[in-house]
This record gives C-alpha cells, structure tokens and sequence, in this order.
C-alpha cells in the first residue's frame, strides 16, 4: 500500500510539471542574473525575476545543457521542480503558487567556461522571448583572476572589487537578449598583490565619481519636480524607479484614490512622461524618460 501511495504522489508531481506553460516573459518587469564563477571552473547562476502582475503555474525555464543543484524559491517558500530533457536540450519545470510577484532560479553549470591555455572564457547568452524593461546582470571571477586584455561583452560594464574578487556589473534597460563574454586570467602573489590596489584606487576613484554624479543627479532631479503638487511628484519617482508598473499597483502602494490616480496619470500622459496601454479594467503604464 505504501508504494502504490508513492508512485500516485511521483505521477501527480509529474502531471504537475508537465501542465501547459504560463507565458511567463509576457509579464516580466526586470531581471536580476549573477554569475559566480568557482575555482573549479563551475558557475551559480543565480536569477530572479520580477514580474509586473501575479502569477501562477507552470513556468518553463529553458536551459542550456544538463545542470546540477538546481533550486527554485518564491520569497522563502522552496517551489516543486523538475527536469526534463531529450536530445541535449533540457526544460526547468517550476510549479508557482498564486500570487507570485517574484521568483529566484538558481542551479550550478560545469560548461560555462572554456579553457585556452592560460586564458580562461566565460560565456552565455539569456534570452526572454520578449523585452525586459530592466536587466541587472554581475559576473564575479575567482578570487586571484582578472580581465584578460579588457576583453569581455557587452562593453561598458562596471568593473570593481569586493577586496578578494573581481566583479563586472552591467545595467541593460529594454532588451530581450544579451549575451555575456569574459576572458579572464590568473597571476602569482604579486600579480594578485597588484589587482587589489588596481582594485582599491578604482573603488576609491568610481566613489568619488559616484559621488560627484549623485550630487548633480540630485539637483536635476529637483529642478525636473518643480512644478508638479506633491501627489503628483510621488507618482513621478515611484514611474521612475519602476519604469514598468500597473495603474491599479500605483494606486494601491501610493494609497490614492482611484480618481487621484486617473487625474495623476492624465497629467504625466499629457506632458509625455508615460504611455498607458489599457489592461483589463486598469491601464499598464511604461515610464518613457
């Protein structure tokens, strides 16, 4: 009897996974990847995915090749995964509770790197079916490596150090694609002596940057709100922040009245900071500077 009660729990659990597909991507806000690259090689991907409205189901996550230590969490709740996979393509079938506004897939690859001689590459490619309005993305190298001959994609990234590694950061707004490039190299005690003051003086010199940026950001900000009433400046910097929202989240996070929200959104529309896309019986609103 206790058998037959495991494997009626395993064909539930698989009808489960294979249930049709929820268009996930349709409803993705931003992303969040970082790729942490071990001694041996190997590379936790790690990637969390905010989504614009709730969801629920059955989400597909294609991968690559075959990964191991696989994990899948909405919030702090562990979520039921599996695997499936049939000539050298593989499918992450992850079952989300309702309500879901954010999920976190993490999983370890062993083919993510290459080796050429001294030099070592890592490379992927993210695709998401269809545009992310945010792309928050980090590549972490092992500890003692560095960039080899400034070669990595896309350019641009942000490079410094934590004090043992370095790290690659990009921010992509409006893509529904990148691919992710880095050759990278190690040295001795002196080499490694070298990266970390090369690292320092670039944390000391991109602080001072920052610093000098958010001054004038600040001041620009400030004369950008003069001129909107109060309510209307909250709505302003929470479309900012988000790029991508609902009008009915809005409303509810900025405890406005539903009329305060039409009249705010009316105005924005009209200055040509927003454009609205009607979305059942409330509009979804795309920050356009």
């Amino acid at each position: 009897m206790g058998k037959v009660l495991i494997i009626v729990l395993m064909l539930t659990v698989c009808a489960l996974l294979l249930a049709a597909p929820l268009r996930a991507e349709e409803r993705i806000e931003s992303v969040s990847v970082e790729f942490d690259i071990q001694p041996d090689y190997s590379v936790r991907q790690e990637t969390s995915y905010y989504f614009s409205s709730p969801v629920s189901g059955v989400l597909n996550y294609t991968l690559g090749e075959e990964v191991r230590d696989v994990n899948a969490v909405a919030g702090e709740q562990q979520l039921v995964h599996g695997i499936s996979g049939s000539d050298g393509k593989y499918v992450l079938h992850v079952s989300v509770p309702e309500g879901t506004r954010n999920l976190t897939i993490s999983y370890v690859s062993d083919r993510m790197v290459f080796q050429s001689g001294s030099v070592s590459h890592f490379f992927t490619e993210l695709r998401f079916g269809s545009p992310v309005a945010q792309l928050d993305a980090k590549v972490k190298l092992p500890e003692g490596y560095a960039i080899y001959q400034d070669s990595y994609r896309p350019y641009g990234a942000g490079i410094f150090s934590d004090g043992r590694r370095i790290i690659l950061g990009w921010e992509l707004l409006d893509i529904d694609q990148a691919l992710f490039s880095v050759k990278f190299a190690g040295g001795g005690v002196e080499s490694g002596l070298w990266l970390f003051a090369a690292a320092v003086f670039a944390a000391v010199a991109t602080g001072i940057i920052f610093m000098m940026f958010a001054n004038f950001r600040n001041k620009a900000k400030d004369s950008f709100l003069t001129g909107f009433r109060e309510d209307e400046k909250r709505a302003v910097l929470y479309l900012q922040k988000r790029k991508v929202c609902v009008q009915r989240d809005m409303q509810k996070e900025l405890q406005f009245s539903r009329a305060k929200a039409t009249r705010i959104v009316r105005v924005l529309e009209n200055k040509g900071l927003i454009r609205k896309d009607a979305q059942g019986r409330t509009n979804k609103l795309f920050w356009l500077k």
